[in-house]
């Protein structure tokens, strides 16, 4: 979560294929390169900002872009969005998809069905979701040794 202008934000991850990578053949090569790079990287900041007004709009956007054969990641993300949205049966149903996984003895999708049962119960309940979603944020940053988000200044 990050406060900004009064209120907490979540933020999405979202890949975008074409990185560009430069070996260093010189300072006026790898300096142009690196320029170039930063060029794209506004740019592209500049499109997500566009895209992704709200939650809502991330939500959106995840089930647009779902793979053909979603992946229990892709199910999970969609499912956590929907719910932030307050799209409560569009939730339930990426989650159930999670859980229908067969685990296998595969620790980390055992985990992730964990997780995921945990935050069924406040999906149908908009302010408890976020309550969830916030605490789960700030387990995972304090697990990583990282920084409380609400001090990050954007």
């Amino acid at each position: 979560m990050i406060a900004q202008a009064g209120r907490e934000l979540l933020r999405f991850d979202v890949l975008h294929p074409g990185r560009e990578s430069a070996d260093f053949l010189g300072e006026a090569q790898f300096s142009q390169s690196i320029r170039r790079q930063c060029a794209l990287a506004v740019d592209r900041v500049e499109a997500y900002r566009r895209t992704f007004v709200d939650v809502a709009a991330v939500s959106d956007f995840l089930f647009a872009s779902m793979p053909a054969r979603p992946t229990p990641w892709d199910r999970y993300h969609a499912g956590v969005a929907a719910a932030l949205a307050g799209a409560a049966e569009a939730a339930r149903a990426h989650f159930a998809a999670v859980l229908d996984e067969d685990a296998d003895g595969l620790k980390w999708l055992a985990d992730l069905q964990a997780g995921t049962r945990a935050c069924v119960e406040p999906t149908g309940d908009r302010e408890a979701f976020r309550a969830w979603a916030a605490a789960a944020v700030a387990d995972a940053r304090r697990r990583l040794e990282l920084p409380d988000q609400r001090a990050t200044t954007y």
